[in-house]
């Protein structure tokens, strides 16, 4: 929930924007507005909220409207839920209406602005104080558990560590610093090195993502030493390594989030990316344990801390029936030049199926690499007998009659 107050003797005329982007291009990415302006016939103010641009850029889609002999608001509180969105203003009737951008853990970028008019008049705005509040989705599912036809896999086992390459950006030095060994990976570059960004990399897909995963997503879970942790970087791209021109090594990501604790912070803080206006952040309690969770969709990428806030970004769309993921995973400093380590002392991947995902959708899920065709056969055995027996289990005609 958003609560903004306003001095209403210095207020007539003011748009709030939430929108998923940022930047020049912003307002006109997909948010919503609301929106107060004095009556065309002066007679009182017209409030209410729209969504630009709707789903595959359509024209704005407008909800309900409201009406007030009042000249400005004192308050006005916007409550975003899962799939919905509530605006008031002081004691007013609410505006409530669905919002498809609103889901869990989705950043938004704040515009507030005077709204200006055609024929020139003054548009005044006093804003004192923006609140925020939060509270726990209490409907959010039970994380199901894994099973033997989705085991967790452990990232940093001993048989796993050769799809492990090193690598490193900015330079070509760094090799030394780096350490894998079974149930630990340790970056740790001393001061003067630049950014000293370097670390690993998968020889091959760290996932494949089909549309399936936008209702069953990967889950990877990690652990971080904070003690050992400067900054740490987790890049899903297409490529493992990208070798340019000036024969730097670089990652192309898809979508990325970061951990850094800045010079001063009593905290670090997340921040998750893809491309230049596809940004958010927050800063994480102080008394995080190190512990992160991604949540890997078709279209979406989740960072959060186990049972408590994170961010909702977003995957390039794509038209194919599977994306693979490679993953990169680097140390970062706090700023350049100073120490640039992490020590990543557990992480793990593994398939979430709910309760909701039928059998013939569970063996689509399974990677090629496990596909049990015995299981799938037996399943598909046991369907049949069941569709035969609901079908023998039907009255006859003369018996209906």
């Amino acid at each position: 929930t958003l609560t903004f107050e306003f001095d209403p003797g210095h207020t007539d005329r003011f748009s709030l924007h939430l929108t998923r982007s940022m930047g020049e291009w912003s307002l006109g990415q997909p948010g919503m507005v609301f929106y107060w302006q004095p009556d065309d016939e002066g007679a009182g103010s017209v409030y209410g909220w729209y969504e630009t641009p709707a789903p595959g850029n359509k024209p704005p889609v407008d909800h309900p409207q409201g009406r007030t002999a009042n000249t400005a608001p004192s308050r006005v509180r916007i409550t975003i839920t899962p799939g919905h969105l509530s605006v008031s203003a002081d004691d007013l009737p609410s505006l409530d209406g669905p919002w498809s951008l609103a889901q869990a853990h989705s950043g938004f970028h704040l515009f507030v602005y005077t709204r200006t008019t055609t024929d020139g008049r003054a548009a005044r705005m006093g804003l004192k104080r923006i609140v925020s509040t939060r509270q726990p989705d209490p409907n959010e599912p039970a994380r199901p558990a894994a099973d033997a036809m989705f085991p967790v896999a452990d990232r940093l086992a001993a048989d796993a560590l050769g799809d492990w390459l090193f690598i490193e950006e900015g330079s070509d030095d760094l090799q030394g610093f780096a350490q894998l060994t079974a149930g630990a990976m340790r970056v740790d570059v001393p001061a003067k090195h630049g950014w000293g960004r370097a670390g690993f990399t998968t020889r091959t897909p760290f996932v494949d993502t089909t549309p399936l995963n936008d209702s069953a997503p990967l889950l990877a879970e990690l652990s971080l030493d904070l003690n050992d942790t400067s900054g740490f970087y987790f890049l899903l791209g297409g490529e493992g390594v990208k070798l340019h021109d000036d024969n730097v090594r670089r990652t192309r990501y898809a979508a990325r989030f970061s951990v850094i604790r800045l010079p001063k912070d009593d905290h670090y803080t997340l921040r998750l990316r893809r491309g230049y206006y596809h940004d958010w952040s927050r800063p994480l309690p102080p008394d995080w344990d190190g512990r992160i969770e991604v949540l890997i969709g078709w279209r979406t990428m989740t960072v959060r801390l186990p049972g408590g806030p994170g961010i909702l970004g977003e995957l390039p769309v794509s038209k194919k029936e599977h994306v693979p993921y490679h993953l990169t995973l680097l140390a970062s400093p706090a700023r350049g030049g100073e120490i640039s380590r992490f020590r990543l002392n557990a992480f793990s991947l593994r398939q979430l199926v709910g309760e909701g995902i039928d059998a013939q959708t569970r063996f689509r899920l399974v990677p090629v690499d496990r596909f049990d065709t015995d299981a799938y056969l037996e399943a598909l055995g046991q369907r049949a007998r069941r569709a035969l027996s609901d079908f023998l289990d039907q009255p006859t005609r003369g018996e209906v009659e």
